[in-house]
């Protein structure tokens, strides 16, 4: 591959990945924009481990938080009240809806979750709470022992 060729390439994938980012952000779901993603490099596979259905949360818009053998994230909707959620998952793909938001206790969990000192998990909101403009919000959780 030439310099020219390798720029391209570059600036290819560099372009893909911008739409893609775009293209959920904007309510696309993911699996439509996966299609535009680059290729995985040779020995690379990828697998669904969890689909939202909206009872259990819907957009998850943060990383995970990796913390005794399970994975925890926010979803900025779904839940019960379609306030979003904190959840669980185990790499097996087990998922344990933590946390329903309900609007006085926050609503929209835009952010991913720190973990304190004290083992319990931190987290915003974008809304909700006594004024509706969010809320900073601890969870305190005792897993199961790991199996």
């Amino acid at each position: 591959m030439n310099s020219a060729n390798a720029w391209w390439a570059i600036r290819r994938r560099s372009w893909l990945a911008l739409t893609v980012c775009a293209l959920s952000y904007g309510g696309v779901s993911y699996a439509q924009s996966d299609v535009l993603a680059p290729e995985a490099p040779n020995g690379v596979t990828e697998s669904v481990l969890h689909s939202f259905d909206g009872t259990d949360g819907a957009n998850p818009v943060a990383g995970l938080l990796r913390e005794d053998g399970g994975f925890y994230g926010t979803t900025s909707g779904g839940g019960a009240s379609n306030d979003g959620t904190v959840y669980r998952i185990t790499s097996r793909g087990t998922l344990t809806t933590l946390h329903s938001f309900s609007g006085p206790d926050g609503a929209t969990p835009d952010a991913g979750l720190v973990q304190g000192r004290d083992g319990n998990f931190y987290g915003t909101t974008l809304n909700g709470g006594a004024y509706d403009d969010g809320t900073v919000f601890t969870l305190s959780v005792h897993p199961d022992p790991p199996q």
